[in-house]
C-alpha cells in the first residue's frame, strides 16, 4: 500500500485559526469602543487605512524576515539597517541627487549590508543571532555618524508626499477587482499543479472556503480603500514584495531549497544544495528589503532621526513572522501567514491606542503574545517529530 503525498504549504489549520483571532479582535474592539463612545469610529475605512500606513515599514521587513527563519536564522540588525539607510537617503536626496538614482544607491547599500551579514553565516558558519547582533549596533552607530547626530532632511516635497499618496477610489475599485480574478485564477492553477506534481489537492469544503475567506478579503478592502482615498501607494509597493516573496516560495527552486534547508540542512547539502549560497542570498534579500523599508520610513517622518527610526522593528517584523505560524526553527512557514501576523498585531496595537492603553501595557501585551506564539511553535514541532 503507498502512502499519500500532500504539501506542507497546504496545512491552513494555524492559518485558519489567525484569521479567526483576526477578526475577533476586530469585533472585540469595534463592540468595546462603541460601548465606551457611542460610535464606530475603530470599523470605520478612516481607521483601517491608518493601520495599513502604521505597518507598511515593518510589512516590507517582515516579508525578508520570514526567508530568514525559514532557514533557521534570525535577523536582528534590520531595525538600525533601516535607520542607516534612511539617513543615506535622506543625505542624497539633501544634496541634490536625483530621486531614482538616490533608491537605486539606497538599496543597493541595504544588498551589501545583508550580503555582509550573509557572508559570515554561510562562510564561516558563525550563528546569525551574533552577526545580526553586532550589525544591530553597527548600523545605529553608522546612521549617527554619517548624520552627524542631527535628523536629517530630504528636502524634497515629491519624496515626503509619495507615503501619503493614493490611487483614486474608482482606480482603485477596478485594481482590487482585477486583483481578486487573478488571485481566484491562481487558486485553480495551483491546485491543477498540485495533482500534476502528485500531491494531494484540498477537499471541496477547504478549497470553498478558501474562496470565501479570500472574497471576505478582498471585499473588505474594497470597503477599506475605496471607502476613504483610495489604494495608497506605498500598500501597492508592499503588495509587490509580498507577491514576490509569495513567488519565490511558492514557485522557484530557489524556495524549494528555502525550506529544504530550514528543514535539515544537512540532508539539503548531501542532496546537492548549496547550503552557504541560499543564506548568502537570503541575507541579501533582507538587506534589499531593508533599504526599501528605510526609504519608506523616511518618505514617511518627512526625514530621518538616526537614533529613533527604525528602532525596534526588528522586534515586530519577528513577532509578525512567528505570530504567523513560521517555525523559529526553520522550515515550516509561508508569507501568508507573516501578513496576517503582521495585520493582527497592528490591529491589536490600533485598538489599544484608540481605547487609551498606556503604552507600557500594550508593550507587555505584545511581548505575552510573542511568547505565547514561541511556545506555540515549539509544542506543534514536539508533535511533528
Amino acid at each position: 500500500m503507498t502512502s499519500e503525498k500532500k504539501s506542507p504549504l497546504l496545512d491552513l489549520g494555524p492559518q485558519f485559526g489567525i484569521v479567526v483571532s483576526l477578526f475577533a479582535l476586530i469585533a472585540l474592539f469595534t463592540i468595546v469602543y462603541y460601548v465606551r463612545e457611542g460610535n464606530f469610529t475603530f470599523f470605520s475605512p478612516e481607521n483601517f487605512s491608518n493601520i495599513v500606513g502604521q505597518v507598511m515599514v515593518v510589512g516590507v521587513l517582515a516579508v525578508g524576515m520570514t526567508l530568514v527563519i525559514l532557514i533557521g536564522e534570525i535577523d536582528l540588525g534590520v531595525g538600525s539597517v533601516v535607520a542607516l539607510t534612511a539617513v543615506v537617503m535622506c543625505l542624497l536626496l539633501q544634496q541634490g541627487w536625483a530621486m531614482p538614482l538616490a533608491i537605486v544607491v539606497t538599496v543597493a547599500l541595504g544588498v551589501v549590508v545583508g550580503a555582509w551579514n550573509g557572508f559570515w553565516v554561510a562562510r564561516y558558519k558563525i550563528h546569525s543571532f551574533i552577526i545580526t547582533l553586532g550589525m544591530l549596533v553597527i548600523g545605529r552607530g553608522l546612521a549617527q555618524i554619517v548624520s552627524g547626530r542631527q535628523n536629517v532632511s530630504p528636502r524634497n516635497e515629491e519624496f515626503t508626499q509619495f507615503f501619503f499618496s493614493t490611487v483614486p477610489p474608482g482606480v482603485s475599485a477596478a485594481l482590487i477587482f482585477i486583483a481578486f480574478v487573478a488571485w481566484v485564477a491562481m487558486q485553480f492553477r495551483a491546485e491543477s499543479r498540485l495533482r500534476s506534481f502528485g500531491f494531494e489537492p484540498p477537499g471541496e469544503s477547504a478549497q470553498t472556503a478558501r474562496l470565501a475567506i479570500g472574497f471576505l478579503g478582498f471585499a473588505f478592502a474594497g470597503w477599506v480603500f475605496c471607502g476613504y482615498r483610495g489604494l495608497p501607494l506605498p500598500f501597492l509597493l508592499w503588495l509587490g514584495v509580498v507577491l514576490a516573496g509569495m513567488f519565490i516560495l511558492d514557485q522557484t527552486a530557489f524556495g524549494r531549497a528555502i525550506y529544504a534547508v530550514g528543514g535539515n540542512a544537512s540532508a539539503a547539502a548531501l542532496s546537492g544544495i548549496n547550503v552557504g549560497s541560499i543564506k548568502w542570498r537570503v541575507f541579501m534579500i533582507s538587506g534589499l528589503l531593508c533599504g526599501v523599508a528605510g526609504i519608506l520610513a523616511a518618505s514617511r517622518e518627512g526625514g530621518a532621526t538616526p537614533g529613533n527610526i527604525g528602532r525596534l522593528n526588528e522586534l515586530d517584523a519577528i513577532a509578525a513572522v512567528v505570530i504567523g505560524g513560521t517555525s523559529l526553527m526553520g522550515g515550516i512557514g509561508h508569507v501568508r501567514g507573516t501578513i496576517l501576523g503582521l495585520f493582527l498585531l497592528a490591529v491589536l496595537a490600533n485598538g489599544m491606542s484608540i481605547l487609551g492603553t498606556p503604552q507600557d501595557l500594550q508593550e507587555v501585551i505584545k511581548g505575552l503574545i510573542i511568547i505565547a506564539a514561541a511556545w506555540f511553535d515549539v509544542k506543534t514541532k514536539a508533535r511533528r517529530a
